[in-house]
């Protein structure tokens, strides 16, 4: 036998060496993990599509079995420690629901096939008055999403490239989820002073109102009001809250004033300036300390009109340089739905600014 193939051969006998095993190792832990990474879905845009897609697939199960039931009703629970005093017509799906009239029939999986993934993550819930599926965090309280309304317009100049000030109107429903974070996103063009003063300096004004159906002093309009200030800090401001102690209702007639139990709030602010090509925002992170405990939801329909920019700084805005309609978008984050798995309450809102 040649020196060539004694070689050969001892080389095949010799196998790899651990310089080589180990470059295999790192090589297949790099696949395993882009593996997993795309079979797992656990990016928020993955995990939002998957929620959407079983909010679909439950809600078509769910009015079929309505459809199917008599008396027509949802498949539905409500665990009486998620309830909440005063709000009706929020209940948990209840996949074991047998069909009223026919025991043997239940909603999984006569009408749902099999219980959604999603379900060891959220909770899944029904809007009695619509059929509309929707989910939050595990032990939230049976109260609906928010849909918090939101306009913005200009309170001075909308000449092309010229400064401006801003009122933001935001309108929040009673027994609705509380805000937690909402994010407007200021259009591509606008420049934002995020700090116009290295010292706290006044910038804008708040006028609030709860309306005549809060529970502190019914049928009374309650007014409160804030101020908007800078603090010294870069892109940072701060909201503050003064909520009145009491009220004294209309018709006093010697009763004492009704303590609407709230404290005041300051809420923060943070400011991503816009650019020429990239959209800005105005995050406000709502200080929810100082409500009642328990308490996740509004209490009553709740108004907020933001003036920013006054006298003193009226540049806080300054409109882009191309005359047209521009489009601002919010996204709200709430005190019933999981943190950091999908932010977007019913998708971005639009606003048209003029």
């Amino acid at each position: 036998m040649s020196s060539v193939v004694k070689r050969m051969e001892q080389h095949r006998q010799r196998g790899f060496t651990l310089t080589e095993l180990l470059a295999v190792m790192a090589i297949l832990g790099i696949l395993a993990g882009l593996v997993a990474g795309a079979v797992g879905g656990t990016s928020t845009t993955g995990q939002a599509a998957r929620f959407e897609v079983d909010a679909n697939t439950i809600s078509t199960a769910a009015d079929r079995f309505f459809m199917e039931a008599f008396p027509q009703t949802y498949p539905t629970s409500t665990p009486s420690n998620l309830l909440v005093p005063g709000v009706s017509g929020v209940a948990l799906v209840n996949f074991d629901a047998p069909l009223p009239q026919s025991p043997d029939r239940t909603f999984v999986d006569d009408y749902l096939k099999t219980i959604p993934k999603s379900s060891s993550i959220v909770s899944w819930r029904i809007d009695l008055d619509n059929g509309l599926v929707f989910f939050a965090r595990e032990g939230a309280p049976l109260v609906r999403p928010s849909q918090a309304r939101l306009n913005v317009q200009s309170s001075a100049s909308t000449s092309p490239g010229g400064p401006t000030g801003y009122i933001v109107t935001l309108d929040v429903r009673k027994n609705e989820a509380a805000l937690l974070e909402l994010v407007i996103y200021i259009p591509a063009g606008y420049t934002v002073k995020g700090t116009p003063a290295s010292t706290p300096q006044t910038i804008g004004t708040l006028a609030g109102t709860f309306d005549q159906d809060n529970p502190w002093v019914y049928g009374q309009t309650i007014a409160f009001t804030g101020t908007l200030k800078t603090t010294g800090r870069d892109n940072e401001w701060e909201l503050s809250i003064d909520f009145p102690n009491s009220v004294k209702p209309v018709s006093a007639g010697g009763t004492a004033p009704d303590s609407i139990g709230r404290k005041n709030a300051t809420h923060k602010v943070f400011v991503i300036p816009a650019s020429s090509d990239h959209a800005g925002t105005l995050t406000f992170q709502m200080n929810r300390k100082g409500e009642p405990v328990g308490v996740e939801h509004y209490l009553a329909k709740e108004r907020w009109v933001l003036t920013i920019g006054n006298a003193s700084f009226p540049d806080i805005f300054t409109n882009p340089w191309t005359p047209d309609i521009y489009r601002w978008n919010t996204t709200q984050r709430t005190t019933i739905l999981p943190v950091g798995l999908y932010t977007e309450v019913l998708g971005n809102q639009a606003v048209i600014i003029k």
